[in-house]
């Protein structure tokens, strides 16, 4: 069955930090992760302490020699063996500007 997905995957690893927020908007927590894969579209982050199903976050991510910082939300969540978890995060709310930085890192791989 071919990749039906909007945005074309790239296996990258990066380091990634996440916070995310309660309903109210308040830091509800942080943690760093390992991206596995990344597209304009979104990640997938491997951690050992996972989010909420559908929690709001935003997202840093080291890029070569800048951070790109994004919107994001957790639409998958899936354990492994290990007590790992990978997340997938989607990006919402991308600017302009972010959007180009973020494309323009990916094209550099």
């Amino acid at each position: 069955m071919p990749d039906q997905r909007q945005h074309p995957r790239i296996r990258k690893h990066l380091f990634t930090a996440v916070k995310w927020y309660d309903e109210e908007g308040e830091i509800n927590g942080a943690d760093i992760g390992e991206t596995l894969d990344i597209s304009t579209g979104g990640i997938l982050v491997r951690t050992e302490a996972p989010l909420p199903f559908k929690a709001r976050l935003t997202i840093s991510l080291a890029m070569e020699d800048e951070i790109i910082k994004l919107e994001g939300e957790v639409i998958r969540l899936e354990r492994e063996s290990d007590q790992h978890t990978l997340m997938g995060l989607r990006f919402v709310n991308v600017d302009g500007q972010t959007g180009q930085a973020l494309a323009k890192a990916l094209e550099d791989k």
